[in-house]
């Protein structure tokens, strides 16, 4: 058993325990509630279980059960000395200097240590430190208990931190006796219910970040008359401009574009260097420094990755200077045809044959 001495009164500077909240809260409650004269001689704390508590109790003192909202059930005891001496403050307005007559207690007796047992127990949880705010939360005044026997078998199983403090009342010749034990808290366990949402939280994100999501490179989209889109047939090639290269639009499923990039290759396949979110703009997808060492790393696309077939002559120049031919007048030009196509059909066959290996499987490059 841990003893303590305390010199007069609880000193307001001490540090602030269990027990020291509690001998500060019975010195309040005894002088400010009640103005009984009172100094705390010795106390102690421990914990013991159902019998320990049980040995701490004498037939002739007053026990009270004390209650709270819940199931827990403590019991609070004041020795026969510490009970005359509220009796005579309040009937006479002073203790008496010689030691209290033996006698049994009454109900009356209750009654009246009732002020001095609720004012304790309410100072002793706001004294507490908040640490320790669990050992008395709520326990009041239940029901004065007759026999100790009867406290048996009223009070449960289970551990107890319990309180023993002596006190000496009025000039010193008298003394009294204070005891208290309060079960002590349960461990607290973590709630089942929010153990299995927050897994079928996670669940759910795993799933939806699992859930397969396409993603569609678009190269280009150009507009053409239905006539010639009816009279297209393989072995025909659409012309792209250059630029289309930089404009490669990424789309989520069916909804509009979601990135732009630059279409490229990486390890010897084609890859895309996303160059800012959204249709055309938004947010860069990195800093420029960032973007740079991005491109570092992709070989960007030349003319020869745009291409209708294996077959098809790579009709893109060589360089990114070099303008692209748009219309077959311009590609005329560019064979040094003149400007156009020969109105005479006979003319066609003087014309030089397109450099290169192109030609239809089975024809010459004449026609």
């Amino acid at each position: 058993m841990q003893l303590k001495s305390a010199s007069q009164r609880v000193p307001d500077n001490a540090v602030m325990t269990a027990e020291t909240a509690l001998q500060r809260a019975l010195y309040r409650a005894a002088h400010l509630g009640l103005g009984l004269t009172l100094e705390i001689a010795q106390s102690s704390s421990r914990v013991r279980d159902r019998d320990g508590v049980l040995t701490q109790v004498q037939p002739s003192d007053l026990i009270v059960r004390l209650e709270q909202e819940g199931d827990g059930a403590g019991v609070m005891v004041l020795d026969l000395d510490l009970v005359s001496a509220l009796v005579e403050v309040q009937t006479l307005g002073s203790v008496m200097d010689r030691p209290a007559p033996e006698r049994a207690v009454t109900s009356t007796d209750a009654a009246v240590a009732l002020p001095l047992i609720d004012g304790t127990l309410s100072g002793f949880e706001a004294l507490l430190p908040r640490d320790e705010t669990d050992t008395a939360p709520g326990f009041h005044f239940g029901a004065w208990v007759r026999d100790p026997s009867l406290l048996a078998a009223q009070l449960p199983d289970g551990a107890y931190d319990t309180f023993a403090l002596s006190v000496t009342i009025g000039s010193g010749d008298r003394t009294g006796r204070l005891f208290l034990a309060l079960p002590v808290p349960p461990e607290p366990t973590p709630d089942p219910t929010d153990a299995s949402e927050d897994a079928d939280r996670d669940s759910l994100g795993n799933e939806v970040m699992d859930a397969p999501a396409r993603l569609d490179v678009v190269l280009h989209r150009m507009e053409m008359p239905l006539g010639e889109i009816g009279a297209l047939q393989p072995g025909d090639v659409l012309t792209l401009p250059l630029r289309a290269l930089s404009e490669v639009t990424l789309h989520a499923g069916e909804r509009k574009a979601v990135a732009v990039g630059v279409l490229g290759q990486l390890s010897g396949q084609r890859a895309v260097c996303i160059k800012s979110f959204g249709a055309g703009g938004g947010k860069p997808a990195s800093s420029p420094a960032e973007q740079a060492q991005a491109m570092a790393q992709v070989d960007l696309a030349d003319p020869g990755l745009i291409e209708a077939t294996p077959a098809a002559p790579n009709l893109l120049p060589e360089t990114p200077q070099a303008t692209v031919p748009e219309t077959a007048d311009d590609i005329l030009r560019d064979l040094g045809l003149g400007e156009g196509l020969p109105t005479d059909p006979g003319a066609l066959a003087k014309a030089p044959a397109l450099p290169g290996d192109f030609h239809q499987e089975g024809k010459d490059a004449g026609g």
